[in-house]
């Protein structure tokens, strides 16, 4: 059951990281950062599999960027639609 929570919760951070990166590429740094530095101790504490958890960051990561990159695109046109 831990194993899947923590699953998501690898991506789901990797998700926020990659919706900040147009618009706040400072937090994505700081995020990353941190995030690493917490795979490193786990690996030297632990001896956890890093792999895993930083293949589900990307995967998180990539949505992120992609859902960042389409809002980018978007959003003037729907904000044409809610002109007053």
């Amino acid at each position: 059951m831990k194993e899947g929570i923590t699953d998501y919760a690898h991506m789901v951070i990797g998700f926020v990281a990659g919706l900040f990166t147009l618009l706040q590429p400072f937090v994505t740094t700081i995020i990353y950062a941190q995030f690493m530095i917490y795979e490193i101790l786990e690996w030297f504490v632990v001896n956890d599999k890093v792999y895993n958890d930083l293949k589900e960051f990307g995967i998180g990561f990539a949505f992120g960027l992609i859902a960042s990159i389409l809002v980018s695109i978007l959003a003037p046109q729907i904000s044409f639609f809610f002109r007053t």
